[in-house]
Order: C-alpha cells, then sequence, then structure tokens
C-alpha cells in the first residue's frame, strides 16, 4: 500500500485545441506521446452546449421512468451498446437483455463509449463527427435531447472509457493537458469547468471509476510510457492505494466495478508464466499479434480470474446487473457481436446479435442496473 500526499482538486481550465497529441489505440493497448503547439491561454476555454437541448434539460429524470422510454415494457433492464449496422457510422441502441427489439436512439454516428447514469436517466458517450475532437455529451435514453458537455478533446481519445459518480452528478473521462499529460478530469452532467480527479503525483491515467457502493473509492489503470501498466484502487479518505494487477496482465484497461462493488472486470493481454506475451492472435502489438481477454480481481484478496482463453478479442467489458455474467464485445464469429458470457465454467457463453450474414460491428455493451 502506498501513501500519497495532499490530493490536488483545484478546479482546471484550459485552452481546447492548443495542443497536439498522438494516441494510437490497438485493441487495449494504447500509446501516448504530446507536445506543446502553443501557450495555453487559460481564459480561452469554451465548454458549451452544442446541439439541440441544454444539459440541464436532460439532467432530471422525468416523471416517467426512463427506462421505460428506452424499452417500454421491458421486464429486464435494457443493454446499451453502440452499432453501425444503420449505414451512418456508430450510433447508439439499446435491447431487450435476450438482445430483442433494438431500438436506435441517435442519428448520424460519431458515437464511443456509452454509459448509464446510475439513475438511468442519461447516458453519456463521446462523439466525433468532424475528426477534430472527441468531446462528451449527453443523451435521455429515448434520444429525444442530446447536449454537448465538452468542446476540443482530443479525437485520439475516442476509445477512452467514461464513468459517472456514484451520485450520478459527475462524469470522469481522460483528458490531454499540456504539454504531455494524460488526466482524468471530471465534469457535472450540467456542463461547466473542468476539475482534476486524481492528483497529479500519480502520474499519466486512463480512465477512473468510482465504486458503486463507497463513493471514496475509485479504480484507474496508471499510464506509463506507451500504455497501461497496472491497475490501482485508491481510497480518497485515505489517500492509499493498492496495485490489484502487480505486472499480472499486459495492459490492463477498462475497468468496471461489479455491482456490490467486490470485483473488478477489465481487459487486457494475457502473460506466460515466463513474462512474456501469450499469442497468437489476431490483433496488433508491436507488429506482432495478440488478442485481449476478460479478466476479474477480486478487490479484497487480489485474487484473478480469467474470463475467456481464445485467439479473438474480447473488449470494453461490463457487469450484468446480478453480477453472475458479463458483457463484452467480442469477433469470436469474425465481427464484433454482444456476447454475455456467464462466470459459471459449466454454462455457455451466449450471443446476443448474431449478424454473420451482414457483418455489422457492435460494441462498448453496458447493462443498465441500479446501485
Amino acid at each position: 500500500m502506498e501513501r500519497l500526499g495532499t490530493r490536488a482538486a483545484a478546479c482546471c481550465t484550459r485552452a481546447a485545441a492548443r495542443f497536439c497529441g498522438a494516441v494510437s489505440w490497438g485493441r487495449g493497448l494504447v500509446a501516448l506521446t504530446a507536445a506543446a503547439c502553443g501557450a495555453a491561454d487559460q481564459e480561452d476555454v469554451t465548454h458549451l452546449h452544442l446541439e439541440e437541448a441544454p444539459a440541464n434539460e436532460i439532467a432530471r429524470a422525468p416523471e416517467q421512468d426512463p427506462l421505460e422510454s428506452a424499452l417500454l415494457g421491458a421486464e429486464e433492464s435494457p443493454i446499451l451498446f453502440t452499432s453501425d449496422r444503420a449505414g451512418e457510422g456508430a450510433d447508439l441502441y439499446v435491447m431487450r437483455a435476450d438482445g430483442s427489439e433494438l431500438r436506435r436512439i441517435t442519428r448520424g454516428g460519431g458515437f464511443a463509449v456509452p454509459q448509464w447514469s446510475p439513475r438511468g436517466d442519461g447516458i453519456v458517450f463521446r462523439r466525433m463527427l468532424d475528426g477534430q475532437s472527441a468531446d462528451i455529451g449527453l443523451v435521455d435514453p429515448a434520444g429525444n435531447s442530446l447536449a454537448m458537455l465538452t468542446r476540443g478533446e482530443n479525437p485520439l481519445l475516442i476509445d477512452f472509457a467514461l464513468n459517472w459518480s456514484t451520485d450520478g452528478e459527475r462524469i470522469s473521462f481522460a483528458s490531454l493537458m499540456p504539454p504531455s499529460a494524460l488526466r482524468v478530469m471530471t465534469i457535472t452532467r450540467l456542463g461547466g469547468p473542468l476539475q482534476q480527479l486524481l492528483p497529479s503525483e500519480l502520474g499519466n491515467q486512463a480512465s477512473a471509476a468510482w465504486s458503486p457502493v463507497d463513493a471514496s473509492r475509485l479504480v484507474y489503470p496508471e499510464y506509463v510510457g506507451e500504455r497501461t501498466r497496472d491497475l490501482w484502487v485508491l481510497d480518497e479518505r485515505t489517500s492509499s492505494r493498492v496495485n490489484l494487477t502487480r505486472g499480472r496482465i499486459r495492459s490492463p484497461n477498462r475497468p468496471r466495478w461489479s455491482p456490490d462493488g467486490t470485483r473488478i472486470v477489465l481487459q487486457g493481454f494475457a502473460l506466460l508464466p515466463d513474462g512474456t506475451l501469450e499469442g497468437p492472435g489476431h490483433s496488433t502489438l508491436d507488429g506482432a499479434g495478440y488478442d485481449t481477454e476478460i479478466f476479474i480481481i477480486d478487490v479484497v484478496s487480489g485474487e484473478l480470474t480469467r474470463l475467456t482463453d481464445d485467439d479473438t478479442d474480447e473488449q470494453g467489458p461490463s457487469w450484468a446487473p446480478d453480477g453472475e455474467s458479463v458483457l463484452v464485445s467480442s469477433d469470436r464469429l469474425g465481427d464484433p457481436d454482444i456476447w454475455r458470457l456467464p462466470l459459471d465454467p459449466a454454462l455457455e457463453p451466449q450471443n446476443l446479435i448474431d449478424d454473420d450474414e451482414q457483418r455489422f460491428s457492435e460494441a462498448s455493451p453496458d447493462w443498465y442496473w441500479q446501485p
């Protein structure tokens, strides 16, 4: 356990598009370089609501159950994901837990890494339309009102995960800060100025997720050199942190807490006993073929369980409401589909979207569950 100094929590403003960065995202692996492109004018910052509705119109739950507006009469909580099946790029879709009744809730494409709010009354996402930025936005579950919360976020961060605070009032996301720092920032669901979430002394971070049962605990991937290195849990009350992965997984990323806050699911590259990468698969890592796998870590004991073991890619894991299975985007049948993977090895994985004939790309599943 490592003790930290005083946590920096000052409000940060920054000039959008005042610096340049290069990020490559390769099946869970991130390589980052960044350099200053000019002096940052601290007053030249805009976090505007760019589209149809102001964020405060989406921020509060309507009288109708917001999940009913997404899937009328659904007996189970809906699953959110992205798909390019409409031919306009990646849009947001919802479906029932059995994969039926797919409904498109956005238009125009460019959407990535969506996540339900804890109350189920909003969906946060990144969106890239012009190739110039990958900004954070909010939409209601029916897709009737959409607002952008930021402007000028680096477009090469399009696949970097977003997370909601335990109370559903803030959103965390990785942002490139001049001259070359990758920091986790927060913004309220109403928009406004950004605030740095984690102390700068922790170095670069790719994301940060609050525990659903203890708002003072966060899990984040430590970002060193060209990739994520280890997964840490930080206790903000004591300023102490614990290394969960301890070098047992290469490039651990996209961590998500279980509904009861006792386990974390993540994606990463498997290692052989001698510390070399297991493979080959068909992803690319330093020019060779490797594939991302899904792992689960017990937060208290540190016990590591490998959920998948094949030569295909599984990415973007999220938990089922009962904590007994995990959703992933997997290309085990040749194209990325949404799969439900039971934790019980006696049960078979289930492909919720079998579109082998049309080969659409589905990604970033998120199954709604009430904290």
